[in-house]
């Protein structure tokens, strides 16, 4: 009871008699005096004299002359006419309040009271309402109370709003008096009556405020509600109509007693009401995603265009039938169906099912079947367990699927378009949506701050919080090759302080991980070690290539970031365990050189090991194995006699048996009569002698067959027993028991044990668990993974998989719960669709970091979606959502004045002449230019290779005249040039160091690229340069720099058919989109070389449709190299 928990200097425990015949019952009550001192309990007044005599002047004092109100608590009742109580003196009057006092609670209260156990996950706010009304009213003569306290330094505050609520009071009860005058039903005895009471209630409340001390008004009150082991920090705003509201702050528990002196007992019902701040946003929202101008309303407009045609695909597509068994290739199998639909493609998937799903056999509409999706999940039905692999190759009558399984058992199943991979990605975009329309994003107010609208005003929290300061000099050593920049330092400072998103755009080279990698050590120094901190942050990206780049240069306390997740064409993720591998070779390689002694000791270890593996399970194959470790390994470690006594027992074991069956035919062959002797008896035993069981025979058989006799009768009798001999030893015997542990090898055992001290010390000991923590760095990496996982403060994954099982399972949310981090950082962010950004931004608690930059690739939509509806016009859907959230948070900053949005300012990739063209064609329109401190070119950015010595900007001229475009866009004579510079430079003196890229546009060209390659270089020198050469579309080069860069552009055409009835696109194809030219000429650091028609490039329709290539053009021709 929260009574018992009161422990301050006016608690008194007295005996008392009772001075009544009718004995005390247990329970609470207040104490009277009127000449003698009563209480008055459960209704009833009991007339009392005070046995203690010792408290009774102090009791006096604080009851009689200072005027406390007193709360007695009847302890024990036992005896007739003696018991025991408990005063508790109050220094402030009990008030009455006539309505009942309302206080709100919202997320945060209901999540600690699940964290603390107070109610169970699944319970929610409405019955935590109820259990905290249980554990704060207080009984007292069948009324109810509840308790109340302020500060020291502020005790009067709770009677500001006492003083008010007492002044209304008065009003209402005499206006009541009034409607009692002018009540015509009832008759002036009645009336007096009434008004006599309603009087006497008016009195009581002007004694008490009378008795409050006068205070001015407050812009904020503040005070706590106790209850049961729980007390709730109570703040007071006031509404636009200018009534009071009160809400709890925190729930917080307390294990020991109250001691403050300012506690205040209300007499009113307490009544706690939902005022979750997810409901109100809910309703904002959903008024607001109704609106055409909604963001996420054109959005689900978007999603439903896609799976509709999806579905429409699905259904075209519909059963394909195997007409042959599947047949198995390099890398999956090809199968041959009936007919193969147009419809499907190169890496579409297949599904083999038992039935064909309903999205295929009826006609849903894609709403009807996100309906069953979400009934489904309701329901918690089970999800059929599919077999799905991706396409890689539709030609020539065949379907080619990449898989390492074995299918043959799949054959009969029914093959379809597979959506399941859709499916689960569709899912987890609706459950985000969910999450964000019904305010219970891990930021509840996420949606209110994507949205366009001025309702998150209303929301927003005028208090700052405790400013995050930025790097300390230990972080700037670890993460800055050079001294941070004032813009780069602003930039972290956003990040850290932002009240809910940050975006960092990031122009080409500028450092954006760089940036990333101090935020995150930041955060990781000042975070709480004492609290649970495992993922507190999640980095993650698109596509698993940007997610390993940024996590491969984190190393934050000292341990690798795990990734979770897995490619779709892997059946695990190796590239996560490979890192792990690394991770852990290289802290024992670092142990190892530091303690070379642990080598040896690592090898006494290893003994043990197979000592006690043959202890468990001897046999003679084990024994032979352990022998040869400590003859082989333990050489210079023991000495000469117990080597000596290990090949004895080694011999001995190796004497009696063999390992395979196959070699006794040596023995059979064995000649033992005159005739068969006479005919080949010498080889015979020869063969024996030079077979693997001729090194177990001893000496003395190994003379007979070497030596024959003279006596040739007297001869085969010794080959003849010396055959059965051997069938005997070595013929392998079933064995029908366990086998015994050697006696000579425990013997072995403990001499080694004693001449090696192994274990005796405590530098022995230390060397033992040294040795054991290096054989799990080195060979167990499950468990390394797994404890990783358990110690991380960064986990990654990408923005689809942060929902996966993996990740779910390492965070150890209940089934019930979302998975929610302190910050989420989004890396490449501008390539990411806002539908699958929702995703991880719906994840984060305090903070949102947005990486990237929407000037380079933009994000992925489907082209088949908009190019048939009013989408392709919406600058919602063409525009980044990244762009998009720049904007809005220009916006937020007008509201709060906080900024949110910042452009890194200085390049350090490229020469300073490259970085200059990029920032001019591609940055300084937009005001997002940017410099290149880099200044001193000999030293970062000189290249020797020859023909193009320290030239920056090269153009590798190929005529129109030597070929031509070829049909799906490839140009060979392109391919041609490049690969054969590529045999000039990859391997000489000065390129040997250098990393490589080769750029295209067409997926085509890549494929030539790669196969010329592949006629140029053999085998071995494509492995030596592996690491050092990337080729690739554009797509696939984001986030990525090299030393030197070629580009090949393939678009050519003679200048004189170009007129202007030919439309841009059919000229220069993807070359028109200046986000894939940024990225593609924003790549190298020392040397771009362009690869294409100079005389093309440099035409006047060049020069107004991809006016970046034509303007490289012109500094190749001015500053930089023609080849």
């Amino acid at each position: 009871m929260i009574l018992d928990a009161i422990k301050t200097d006016t608690v008194f425990q007295v005996e008392v008699k009772n001075l009544n015949s009718t004995r005390v019952e247990i329970g609470l009550g207040f104490l009277k005096y009127d000449n003698n001192y009563s209480i008055f309990i459960n209704e009833k007044i009991y007339k009392i004299e005070i046995i203690d005599k010792n408290k009774l002047d102090e009791i006096d004092f604080f009851f009689q002359v200072k005027n406390y109100t007193a709360i007695i608590n009847i302890i024990e009742a036992s005896r007739d006419k003696y018991f025991t109580m408990e005063i508790i003196f109050f220094s402030y009057p009990i008030r009455n309040l006539f309505v009942p006092f309302y206080v709100s609670i919202d997320e945060e209260i209901l999540a600690t009271a699940r964290k603390r156990k107070i109610i169970k996950n699944k319970d929610d706010i409405n019955y935590l309402a109820k259990v905290l009304k249980e554990k704060i009213s207080i009984k007292i003569n069948n009324e109810t109370y509840f308790l109340v306290s302020s500060g020291n330094s502020s005790k009067e505050e709770i009677f500001q709003f006492l003083t008010a609520t007492h002044v209304n009071n008065i009003k209402n009860l005499k206006n009541q008096i009034e409607k009692i005058e002018n009540n015509i039903t009832l008759n002036n005895l009645e009336k007096e009556e009434q008004i006599k009471i309603k009087k006497f209630i008016i009195k009581e409340e002007e004694e008490y405020i009378d008795k409050c001390p006068q205070q001015t008004v407050m812009k904020e009150l503040a005070f706590s509600i106790y209850g049961d082991m729980i007390h709730l920090p109570v703040k007071k705003d006031i509404t636009e109509a200018g009534d009071y509201r009160f809400t709890a702050t925190k729930l917080v528990s307390y294990k020991n007693n109250i001691k403050k002196d300012s506690l205040q007992l209300i007499k009113a019902d307490i009544e706690f009401k939902n005022g979750l701040v997810s409901e109100k946003i809910a309703k904002d929202l959903g008024n607001i995603v109704e609106n055409d101008d909604s963001y996420l309303k054109k959005w689900d407009e978007y999603s439903k265009l896609e799976g509709e045609i999806l579905l429409k695909k699905a259904k075209a597509i519909g059963e394909l039938k195997l007409l042959d068994d599947p047949i198995p290739t390099a890398d999956g199998y090809d199968l041959k169906f009936e007919s193969i639909p147009e419809e499907l493609e190169e890496n579409d998937y297949l599904s083999f099912v038992d039935v064909i799903p309903s999205y295929i056999k009826d006609d849903y509409s894609w709403d009807e079947y996100i309906a069953q999706l979400e009934q489904r999940n309701t329901l918690g039905l089970k999800k059929e367990t599919i077999e799905t692999f991706q396409i890689s190759k539709v030609e020539h009558g065949l379907v080619t699927i990449k898989t390492d399984k074995n299918i043959s058992k799949l054959k009969n199943k029914k093959n379809i378009l597979s959506i399941y991979g859709d499916q689960v990605q569709i899912e987890r975009k609706l459950e985000a949506r969910k999450r964000l329309l019904t305010g219970k994003s891990a930021n509840p107010f996420l949606g209110l701050i994507i949205e366009d609208t001025e309702n998150i005003k209303k929301y927003q929290n005028n208090k700052k919080a405790k400013k995050i300061e930025g790097l300390t000099e230990s972080i700037e050593n670890k993460i800055f090759s050079n001294t941070p920049t004032d813009n780069q330092m602003e930039a972290i400072d956003i990040a850290l302080n932002t009240p809910d998103i940050a975006i960092i755009q990031g122009p080409p080279g500028t450092g954006k991980t760089t940036i990333v990698t101090a935020i995150i050590e930041i955060l990781n120094e000042q975070a709480d070690k004492t609290a649970q901190t495992k993922g507190d942050i999640l980095v993650t990206g698109i596509q698993h290539d940007a997610v390993e780049n940024i996590i491969s240069r984190l190393n934050v306390n000292g341990l690798p970031t795990p990734k979770f997740g897995k490619k779709s064409t892997t059946l695990v993720d190796i590239t996560s365990f490979e890192n792990v591998m690394k991770w852990g070779n290289e802290i024992s390689t670092n142990v190892k050189e530091n303690l070379p002694e642990l080598s040896n000791y690592q090898k006494i270890k290893d003994l043990e090991q197979y000592f006690d593996i043959y202890i468990k399970t001897p046999s003679q194959r084990l024994a032979i194995k352990l022998l040869k470790h400590i003859i082989f390994e333990l050489s210079t470690l023991l000495n000469s006699k117990t080597l000596l006594y290990s090949n004895e027992l080694l011999e001995s074991f190796e004497q009696s048996t063999v390992d395979n069956v196959e070699k006794l035919k040596y023995i059979y062959a064995l000649r033992t009569t005159m005739i068969a002797f006479n005919d080949d008896g010498e080889k015979r035993n020869e063969d024996l002698l030079a077979s693997g069981i001729g090194q177990l025979l001893n000496k003395e058989e190994k003379n007979i067959l070497q030596n024959v006799d003279s006596d040739l009768d007297a001869y085969l009798i010794k080959i003849q027993k010396l055959k059965y001999s051997l069938i005997n030893r070595l013929y392998p015997r079933t064995i029908f028991k366990a086998e015994k542990p050697n006696n000579e090898i425990i013997k072995l055992k403990d001499d080694i044990e004693k001449e090696l001290s192994m274990g005796g010390t405590t530098k022995d000991k230390l060397s033992s668990v040294l040795a054991n923590y290096i054989n799990e760095l080195e060979n167990n990496p499950f468990a390394l993974k797994s404890l990783i996982e358990e110690y991380s403060f960064v986990f990654s994954s990408t923005t689809q998989q942060s929902m996966g099982k993996d990740i779910t399972k390492a965070k150890k949310i209940a089934k019930e719960d979302s998975v929610v981090y302190d910050t989420v950082i989004i890396d490449e962010a501008a390539r990411v669709s806002p539908m699958d950004l929702l995703i991880v931004m719906v994840q984060a608690k305090r903070r949102i970091i947005l990486v990237g930059d929407h000037r380079q690739l933009p994000h992925i939509v489907d082209e088949n979606v908009i190019k048939d509806s009013e989408l392709s016009e919406d600058d919602f859907i063409t525009k980044s959502m990244f762009g998009y959230l720049k904007d809005r948070a220009k916006k937020l900053e007008s509201y709060d004045g906080i900024k949110r949005a910042i452009t890194l300012k200085n390049q350090y990739r490229t020469h300073p002449l490259l970085g200059k063209f990029i920032s001019e064609n591609f940055y300084d329109m937009h005001k997002e230019g940017f410099e290149s401190p880099l200044k001193d070119v000999q030293k970062y950015f000189y290249q020797g290779l020859k023909e193009i010595e320290n030239t920056p900007a090269i153009w590798i001229d190929v005529k129109n005249s030597e070929c031509k475009e070829e049909g799906a866009w490839s140009r060979e004579c392109e391919a041609t040039k490049i690969v054969d510079y590529l045999r000039k430079w990859i391997f000489s003196e000065e390129g040997k160091k250098f990393d490589f890229g080769i750029i295209t546009f067409y997926r085509k060209q890549v494929t030539l690229i790669e196969n010329k390659i592949k006629q140029e270089f053999s085998k071995d020198e494509r492995e030596s340069f592996k690491d050092r050469l990337k080729v690739g579309t554009v797509d696939s080069f984001q986030g990525m720099e090299f030393d030197i860069v070629f580009l090949s552009v393939v678009r050519s055409k003679n200048v004189k058919q170009i007129n202007s009835k030919l439309k841009n696109y059919n000229l220069f194809g993807f070359l028109i989109s200046k986000n894939r030219l940024c990225v593609s000429m924003s790549r190298q650091k020392k040397s771009l070389i362009v690869v294409g028609d100079r005389e093309f490039f440099n035409s006047e329709r060049s020069k107004q449709d991809v006016e970046e290539l034509y303007n490289f053009l012109q500094l190749c021709e001015d500053k930089g190299k023609i080849l």
